[in-house]
């Protein structure tokens, strides 16, 4: 990957700490509704300290937001999908509550998948994931731009070294261009690279 690693994770924690920021009022709110969301987050930080503290499950929010961001913004720099970063966003908030909310993390701690459970169970933990995925898409616009952009430089240099480098007719041509011009052109049109080799 052309984009250097440190570029890419320094960008991780300022995208993934906005968009983990972004979607905390998510859980009062939902609650205060009586749905579940954030259910996972004390299971998964009780599996490594005997009591969480609030602080304590607040920056593993932190650092999973930092590590979740990494794959969308590989994405994002690495294929088309950062000419829609909104819509890249949705996709991946939606497939990454599939994946690791709805099936990883259930199984592991034997709990009932959330689709098993209804819409309440599911709509507030995939809204949140949205809205981290689409947070990531808009606030690494800048990054993902000069990144691609990065690469586009390179593809040119690339494109203008090999357009600067003789063709195998031209280099076949050269010794006798340097003597007769014009043999080398009346060569080349009626006889082709073959016909040029045999007269060199």
């Amino acid at each position: 990957m052309t984009t250097q690693p440190r570029k890419l994770f320094i960008e991780a924690i300022r995208s993934g700490t906005i968009a983990s920021l972004v979607i905390v009022p998510l859980s009062p709110l939902f609650k205060a509704l009586g749905l579940r969301i954030g259910h996972y987050g004390p299971k998964f930080a009780a599996l490594f300290f005997a009591d969480p503290q609030p602080w304590l499950l607040f920056l593993q929010h932190l650092v999973i937001g930092w590590v979740s961001a990494l794959p969308l913004l590989v994405i994002l720099v690495r294929t088309s999908a950062g000419r829609l970063p909104l819509w890249a966003g949705v996709v991946y908030g939606a497939v990454y509550y599939v994946a690791v909310n709805s099936l990883a993390l259930p199984v592991y701690f034997g709990d009932p998948l959330p689709w098993q459970l209804g819409a309440a169970t599911v709509l507030p933990s995939l809204f949140g994931h949205v809205i981290y995925g689409v947070s990531i898409g808009l606030t690494s616009k800048g990054f993902v731009a000069n990144a691609k952009g990065g690469r586009i430089v390179k593809k040119v240099e690339w494109a203008t070294r090999v357009a600067a480098k003789p063709s195998g007719r031209e280099r076949l041509t050269q010794p006798l261009r340097a003597t007769c011009a014009p043999c080398a052109d009346r060569l080349e049109q009626d006889h082709g690279v073959r016909a040029v080799e045999r007269q060199l």
